[in-house]
């Protein structure tokens, strides 16, 4: 395109601003409306094990990391509504092989198996999911351990003042570029 110059810097940089104004109407929201769960959880090294298995230890203190917490998913169950959409589903199916309707009818499953397999792999895939920011989250927290305090808690204060989303690939990833700025090799 004649005239147009960008460079990926400003790309980054307009991105990143987006992602500001995002956050903080947000944050804005949350607080002009008082309702303390759509807040981001942010762990305080508590009592609870779940607390501080989120925080990193840096000297004799812990340092918290701001995350967001995936809650266990729950299958949605049999209702009279997923049942009609199921029947409709599987009569689809049937109509579209109508020479083979009686043996494409023997090997369908009823209404309400359908919809338990769905619910299955929908919680199949919601576990795959958390196993995989899991991985993440050790991978980051590996990479912290072997860090000398000082940098540890730079690095921490610098995710904890971020914009960035506090998911789990976004931390992994905000832990090797910081690490690959100062010119620290990652930990296998």
């Amino acid at each position: 395109m004649p005239g147009f110059t960008c460079s990926i810097a400003h790309i980054l940089n307009v991105f990143a601003l987006l992602l500001q104004v995002k956050c903080l109407s947000r944050i804005a929201f949350c607080r002009r409306t008082r309702i303390a769960s759509e807040r981001e959880p942010f762990c305080h090294g508590g009592d609870d094990v779940r607390e501080r298995s989120c925080c990193a230890n840096v000297g004799d203190r812990a340092m918290p990391i701001r995350h967001r917490v995936r809650h266990r998913p729950e299958p949605r169950g049999t209702t009279p509504r997923r049942l009609a959409a199921a029947r409709r589903a599987l009569a689809l199916e049937r109509s579209r092989l109508a020479l083979f309707v009686d043996e494409v009818a023997a090997e369908q499953p009823t209404p309400e198996e359908r919809v338990a397999y769905f619910d299955q792999r929908q919680l199949q895939a919601d576990k795959a999911h958390r196993n995989l920011a899991a991985t993440h989250w050790r991978f980051g927290r590996r990479q912290l351990a072997v860090l000398s305090d000082s940098i540890r808690s730079e690095i921490l204060s610098r995710w904890n003042a971020s914009s960035i989303p506090a998911e789990a690939h976004y931390f992994a990833d905000f832990v090797r570029r910081e690490l690959r700025r100062r010119g620290i090799p990652l930990e296998s």
